[in-house]
């Protein structure tokens, strides 16, 4: 049996950039990326329980990150149904705010690969937006990160394949 090539296992930090921004330093928790497959099971009374076959629904993709910097920029990305461009953030509107009026494209890039013309394992979403709920630590013992979810939405000018994320993947 030969031995493990450690030279294919990725690590280390990533860059994160949602439309012109770049979102700055991540934690040393780094970032996570949850792609959700979605089916339904099919089966046939004939056959019982048993699965013949399994039907493609669609994914859910969202990428979580620890946000270090406090900044207004960061938060307006954060809330964006609460941003309303004058440095405040006001909750309590009306419900009905629709979030794909904000998405923009999310790449994430690792940090090797930055000063590089080539990005080798780019993950770009071209339709993000932050969704979910904000904590943010205020006491004398916690540095102010945020962990942000941003949540992919489909694009339908994108190609069969690429609606949703694309992720270029490392050579063998």
């Amino acid at each position: 049996m030969a031995a493990p090539d450690t030279g294919k296992i990725e690590t280390g930090p990533w860059k994160v950039t949602f439309g012109a921004a770049d979102l700055g330093d991540v934690t040393p928790e780094g970032i996570t990326l949850n792609i959700e497959k979605r089916s339904r099971e099919r089966m046939v009374d004939r056959f019982g329980e048993n699965l013949i076959e399994r039907i493609d629904l669609g994914d859910r993709v969202e990428i979580t990150l620890q946000m270090m910097e406090y900044v207004e920029e960061n938060l307006a990305i954060a809330l964006p149904e609460a941003y309303d461009g004058s440095s405040y953030v006001s909750l309590g509107r009306r419900p009905g705010f629709k979030f794909t009026g904000v998405a923009g494209e999310l790449i994430l890039r690792p940090h090797a690969n930055v000063a590089g013309a080539v990005a080798t394992s780019d993950i770009t979403i071209s339709k993000a937006v932050c969704t979910g709920s904000l904590s943010i630590p205020m006491s004398a013992a916690a540095d102010r990160v945020f962990a942000v979810t941003f949540e992919a939405y489909l694009d339908p000018t994108g190609t069969e394949l690429a609606r949703l994320m694309s992720w270029k993947l490392p050579a063998r």
